[in-house]
């Protein structure tokens, strides 16, 4: 690989990272501002907490470990966590709509 497509790699990876780590955030100190049931809020987490884990997988490199499998499947989980805990949704009708695609 070059050193470009290291860098760019690199930078939707950490980008990645800090969605779920901001998400998982502030689903622990804020849940009611996403969701207005506290099972969403924990699915929802749990989403945050998986596509953060996925990045830190891709993003040291740790993917040559960890089985093709393995990492589609955490990679399906989090898109399913984060649709699901989705559906109690306390913001907008818009707003979901563009969290869900982004999800997908």
């Amino acid at each position: 690989m070059s050193d470009a497509t290291l860098w760019q790699s690199f930078m939707v990876q950490f980008a990645s990272f800090l969605v779920g780590a901001g998400g998982l955030t502030l689903m622990v100190i804020r849940p009611r501002v996403m969701v207005m049931t506290r099972s969403s809020g924990g699915v929802l987490g749990l989403g945050f907490a998986s596509l953060a884990a996925l990045a830190l997988v891709r993003g040291f490199g740790l993917h040559s470990q960890f089985s093709s499998t393995g990492e589609a499947t955490l990679s399906i989980a989090a898109a399913l966590f984060l649709l699901a805990g989705s559906v109690r949704w306390s913001a907008g009708r818009w707003e979901r709509v563009v969290f869900d695609l982004g999800a997908v």
